[in-house]
């Protein structure tokens, strides 16, 4: 039996293997594609997984870090609360002290004003040697003591000196020399000796005028003394170890 193929036939059949052909090759092409982003994207995974690993130990770290950190800030601020109320305590405690320094204080500076002002109205009635000694002490005294910039310290230290001065005379024989005035053309060379602030005695140089001198209510006072020159010029000569001590008499009337 004979077989006859029509041509057209044959052209249909190798159209139709050409077509498988192509499909298998395109097939092959879009697999390789396939497989080449199947790749890549392995591979983008494994370095985004590789990435963040990383980046999670740094968290980590850093999370750790923080957390010390944030331990180590409570801890400060619970120390600087406790501080903070401490010297909240101690500020309140000093507020209190400053406030007792200050009533003592004021009480003080009153004290000390009192003092000052009964110094300048005794003054007047101190004698002339030492009235000269204490002098430049009561220039320091404040003419207006509310509104003076002397320290209150340096205030009390001059009545300390001021009174100490005072003391240390009336507890003391103290020898004096001044000009006299006998009347208004006439005036002499007098030693005085001063037995604290109760009297004293004067002399001239020749030894032949004497005086008594006695406090009064704001001065003192030189009376006569002349009926008794010799024995006064006799203690000036035992006081300059220019006699031998004796007993020497001399009247003398106090005003109690």
């Amino acid at each position: 039996m004979l077989l006859q193929i029509h041509p057209t036939g044959l052209l249909i059949g190798a159209v139709l293997f050409l077509t498988c052909s192509l499909t298998a090759n395109e097939q092959l092409v879009e697999l390789k594609q396939t497989t080449d982003r199947w790749v890549e994207l392995r591979t983008r995974l494994a370095e985004e997984k590789t990435t963040w690993n990383s980046e999670k130990e740094v968290l980590k770290t850093s999370i750790q870090t923080l957390n010390a950190n944030v331990s180590s800030i409570d801890e400060s601020l619970q120390f600087y609360d406790n501080s903070i109320e401490e010297l909240r305590n101690e500020l309140n405690t000093a507020k209190q002290d400053e406030a007792k320094r200050q009533a003592t204080t004021d009480q003080i500076a009153q004290q000390v004003e009192t003092y000052e002002d009964r110094i300048q109205s005794m003054s007047t009635r101190l004698p002339d040697p030492l009235k000269d000694k204490i002098k430049p002490l009561l220039s320091k005294i404040p003419k207006d003591p509310e509104n003076t910039l002397t320290p209150l310290a340096n205030r009390m230290q001059n009545v300390v000196a001021i009174m100490t001065t005072i003391d240390e005379f009336n507890q003391s024989l103290t020898l004096s020399r001044s000009v006299r005035a006998l009347d208004s053309e006439q005036s002499i060379e007098v030693r005085a000796l001063y037995w604290g602030l109760s009297y004293g005695i004067a002399t001239n140089t020749s030894g032949n005028k004497a005086w008594l001198i006695k406090p009064d209510k704001d001065t003192w006072q030189w009376i006569d003394y002349n009926d008794n020159a010799a024995a006064v010029n006799e203690i000036f000569l035992v006081y300059d170890k220019k006699a031998d001590p004796e007993i020497v008499t001399i009247p003398f009337q106090t005003d109690h």
